[in-house]
């Protein structure tokens, strides 16, 4: 919970809406290959559109004129035929490197951990 309050927090911004912002996975997901090897995972996403922010005083204007404004904004990008795109990236730690790390809180990045190759997703 602490790392998401600081997130609250911090000078990334508010995000403009959905298509232009990048996120991450609260949970830890553990993964078991073929030979029996768990591996413990987050999931994150960057936008392939580039993060966009709004300033306090636009985001007011933005939010109090229709309050599902990011979601008006996802529709009709995806009704236009401009389908958003995301790189899911996944982020892994081996049960040996986790031993001291508390892998399952909420922070979604965890110290020394390898992210492997991304994939592309799209909204269509």
């Amino acid at each position: 919970m602490c790392a998401q309050f600081t997130f609250l927090l911090d000078d990334i911004g508010i995000p403009k809406d959905y298509r232009h912002m990048d996120g991450a996975g609260v949970h830890t997901f553990k993964l078991v290959n073929k030979a029996g090897r768990d591996t413990y995972v987050k999931f994150h996403w960057k936008t392939k559109q580039g993060e966009v922010n709004l300033l306090e005083d636009e985001a007011v204007t933005v939010g109090g004129g229709n309050h599902s404004h990011a979601t008006q904004d996802l529709q009709d990008a995806i009704a236009a035929g401009d389908y958003p795109e995301w790189m899911l990236y996944i982020q892994v730690r081996l049960l040996a490197d986790s031993f001291y790390v508390a892998i399952y809180i909420s922070p979604p990045y965890h110290p020394q951990a390898i992210i492997l190759a991304p994939f592309v997703f799209s909204c269509y």
